[in-house]
């Protein structure tokens, strides 16, 4: 989907990065791996970017209460590095807490041509919560 809104072939690869690392902490961490539970996907193309929303049922967390996989105690750990690497490939990476019992993180990718890459694509807004939010 990346590739044909117009995004080249190392964002189309930090975005579908993004993705991936955003379910499973869906899965492992907010769902607590069960299978009774699911896990939301949506994206919104606007004029000038991606916005990717992964939900789930999970309580939630606070960005503040994530390690920093970078800190010496943590370089060796085997996971831990998810959020990290929302935050580093994304242009936006925020942690929604809503009303319904959904939580989940909301990724936002910037075009390189503002109003040119996604003026073919259907439009959908929502209004969101921008709590936890981290901007580059």
């Amino acid at each position: 989907m990346a590739e044909a809104a117009g995004f080249g072939e190392d964002d189309c690869y930090r975005i579908g990065m993004s993705v991936r690392e955003g379910v499973i902490n869906a899965f492992h961490y907010g769902n607590e791996e069960r299978p009774d539970k699911k896990i939301h996907l949506a994206v919104d193309l606007t004029a000038d970017k991606m916005i990717i929303h992964v939900l789930d049922e999970g309580a939630g967390f606070l960005l503040s209460d994530v390690p920093d996989p970078l800190a010496e105690e943590n370089l060796l750990s085997t996971s831990g590095r998810g959020i990290f690497l929302m935050r580093a490939f994304m242009d936006e990476f925020n942690v929604d807490f809503r009303q319904n019992g959904w939580c989940g993180n909301r990724d936002v990718k910037e075009t390189a041509r503002p109003g040119e890459c996604f003026a073919e694509w259907p439009r959908r807004t929502r209004r969101q919560a921008p709590t936890g939010s981290v901007r580059k």
